[in-house]
């Protein structure tokens, strides 16, 4: 559950790094203002179909199977965005980025609840997404030399590898916890 609580909380550190520089990123690639917000509307209403499609895969498959795959991909966009020079990759990155995120954000939920038997530690779910996305600035700027936004972008990518990396173990560990109780219940009402 830890695992996965700091999962959720890295991975939220990537909008914080990544969203508020995109616009500059776009200016930066001449890209207009009108431009770059468009693709990212476009990107957000992806992700309310791509969210509703990975809600009903997730049934069919494993939470683990639907953040790793997604984790993958978005990092391989996060890259993308981070060193095209071309400004329509850019803006279709971004968009891209966009649906990913949001479409993970949920799967995130969905994987504290899963790990979280007690029903407490979920419920800090917005809490910890917003701490990501405060901190994610702070980190940005700390990791690369000012005005390499692009360089951001990479920290981001990076913050969604080792995210989906410690949600991995999380969910790995979970299950052995699982399995132990259930060991040691069977054990208890045997001897019982």
């Amino acid at each position: 559950m830890l695992w996965v609580g700091g999962a959720f909380l890295i991975y939220s550190l990537s909008l914080g790094i990544i969203y508020p520089y995109i616009e500059i990123i776009g200016d930066d690639m001449q890209a207009s203002t009108e431009e770059v917000g468009f693709v990212l509307a476009i990107g957000a209403v992806m992700a309310v179909i791509g969210g509703i499609l990975t809600a009903v895969v997730d049934k069919k498959y494993s939470h683990t199977t639907i953040i790793v795959f997604l984790g993958i991909i978005n990092a391989a966009v996060c890259f993308g965005m981070a060193s095209t020079n071309d400004t329509a990759s850019f803006l279709g990155f971004s968009a891209l980025y966009i649906m990913l995120w949001n479409m993970m954000y949920a799967r995130y939920y969905t994987a504290l609840a899963t790990t979280d038997k007690s029903g407490y530690f979920s419920s800090y779910g917005p809490e910890i997404g917003t701490v990501g996305l405060a901190l994610g600035p702070i980190v940005a700027q700390s990791a690369t030399s000012t005005g390499d936004f692009q360089g951001q972008v990479g920290v981001g990518a990076l913050c969604i590898l080792i995210a989906t990396i410690m949600v991995f173990i999380g969910f790995a560990k979970s299950k052995i916890i699982e399995r132990n109780l259930s060991l040691t219940t069977r054990s208890t009402q045997q001897k019982a």
